[in-house]
């Protein structure tokens, strides 16, 4: 094709929904017949440009992102690279592009929250935690930040949890389906002490991104409830390492119960059953074993009690003082409601016969 004829699909070449192996290629393709997109021309590629490019952008930022306008100006250009998924370290190289070509914001607003999109997931721990503000975190957490697929370090983590506990609240008990949605991927940066809170009704708000991200302590603070209430899809993207070194029974039997038909649950718990349920067995023995040693340990005591009971009533009937017994205070306590009796049917005859008489 000609340099005009690829300028003219450009519009629906940058529509089609080509697989991710052949992002590269195509770009290529598309820049070897267009000089004004190659990188030798100098020229940044702008709104408009970026607009039909479309989806080839991710191809566009891996492999030429010098060519990217990243000024604060091309903000809706920059949005529609936001909304594509790039991996890390090409969301590092941008995202630290914008941030030294607009003069190292202090921080960073809804509207570059929103635009920048994924290209967030390449700010360091230190700038999450300055740029990110509670306001901006609040008021683009639904729409944007949910939506992001971002691996994060520890201290980012807790960063983000204590936002989404200032914002929903530290009781997570009292979170809903709606509430742990509306979190994405968030969500898996609250503390273990904070899931194990959540309600199992409210875990099919968990969504597939949360469940990647979750570290494998995290995972284990969920019971089996919360697991068995997982969404299929959800379930779907649990990872074997995330269920390794140990899994309990239980909660396998749920997270296969909540995984279905889901070929990737099925192979990952089929592949670690063997090794878990040997444990499982090793767990039960040592169970029992802590149970009888229990057992044996509480009867000594018993035995003691008993033989000091018995002694402080041998020494009470040898010192000649009345024992006194519960069964003895049963017997008197019969003794007297008997003649009681007794006496109330004596009065009662006394006065048949009286009446009698008159």
């Amino acid at each position: 094709m000609r340099e005009q004829e690829v300028l003219n699909c450009l519009d629906t070449l940058g529509k089609l929904p080509w697989p991710r192996s052949a992002l590269g290629q195509v770009w290529m393709a598309v820049q070897a017949k267009i000089p004004s997109l190659q990188k030798s021309s100098g020229s940044l590629l702008g709104r408009d440009s970026l607009m039909l490019l479309d989806s080839l952008l991710p191809a566009v930022a891996e492999l030429s992102p010098e060519m990217i306008d990243l000024n604060k100006q091309n903000i809706d250009g920059i949005s529609l690279l936001g909304r594509r998924f790039v991996n890390s370290d090409t969301s590092k190289q941008l995202m630290q592009r914008y941030l030294a070509e607009n003069n190292n914001l202090t921080s960073l607003t809804g509207t570059e929250v929103a635009s920048l999109g994924q290209l967030l997931c390449g700010l360091t721990p230190t700038q999450w935690t300055s740029l990110v503000t509670r306001p901006v975190f609040q008021d683009t957490l639904a729409d944007h930040l949910s939506r992001l697929d971002c691996s994060v370090a520890e201290d980012v983590r807790s960063h983000l949890s204590a936002l989404l506990l200032a914002f929903y609240g530290p009781d997570t008990d009292t979170w809903t389906a709606s509430d742990l949605l509306s979190t994405g991927w968030l969500a898996a940066s609250l503390p273990p002490s904070s899931l194990s809170l959540l309600s199992p009704h409210a875990m099919e708000g968990l969504s597939p991104l949360a469940m990647k991200h979750l570290t494998w302590d995290r995972l284990a603070a969920l019971g089996h409830l919360h697991l068995a209430a997982l969404s299929p899809h959800t379930a779907s993207f649990i990872r074997k390492e995330q269920l390794l070194p140990y899994t309990p029974s239980s909660k396998r039997r749920a997270i296969r119960a909540a995984g279905g038909e889901s070929p990737q649950v099925k192979d990952i718990m089929e592949d670690i059953e063997a090794d878990m349920a040997a444990r499982d067995q090793d767990d039960e023995q040592e169970d029992a074993s802590t149970t009888e040693k229990d057992s044996s340990g509480k009867a000594e005591p018993d035995v003691a009690s008993e033989r000091s009971r018995s002694g402080s009533l041998e020494s009470s009937t040898d010192s000649g003082e009345p024992e006194t017994t519960t069964a003895g205070v049963d017997k008197a306590g019969v003794t007297a409601a008997t003649l009681l009796v007794a006496v109330w049917l004596a009065a009662v005859n006394y006065w048949k016969t009286s009446s009698g008489g008159v």
